[in-house]
């Protein structure tokens, strides 16, 4: 018994000192200034009222998708001309929004039915669905 005891506190402090001796050789980041991100512009949202969630964007055609989950709509903003330019609405807490440019399709991951929609990005007319039933926020994971 005084063996087990020796060997378990002999253990204790080789993981002790290991972990301070890894922290002791961490070193932190350098700064690097803020010099790399700048502000260039503000994008009102005047109909979204409550938390937004995840955004997607289309590089291609410069166009913002933004889960405004506390309204239940996607806001699609044009970046180059600053202003939103169609709402998706009828959505149940939208989390998860994403856009994938080779089949120009919105697909939108609604946290309060588990429902995923697809939107055609020109029309933003839907072209199916995927009941997740419990979080299909996670289907961001497959997209």
């Amino acid at each position: 018994m005084e063996l087990t005891n020796l060997i378990s506190r002999y253990c204790i402090k080789v993981l002790l000192f290991s972990s301070i001796a890894g922290f002791l050789n961490c070193n932190a980041q350098k700064e690097f200034g803020n010099k790399y991100l700048r502000l260039e512009k503000v994008i009102k949202l005047p109909n979204v009222n409550g938390r937004i969630d995840h955004m997607a964007v289309d590089k291609d055609h410069y166009i913002f998708y933004v889960a405004a989950l506390g309204n239940n709509t996607v806001e699609v903003i044009d970046l180059a001309g600053g202003k939103v330019v169609h709402t998706i609405k009828d959505l149940s807490e939208p989390q998860g929004v994403e856009y994938l440019s080779f089949s120009h399709s919105i697909f939108v991951a609604n946290g309060g039915t588990g429902v995923c929609n697809i939107f055609d990005a020109t029309t933003f007319q839907p072209t199916a669905s995927f009941d997740f039933k419990d979080d299909a926020d996670d289907a961001k994971l497959f997209i």
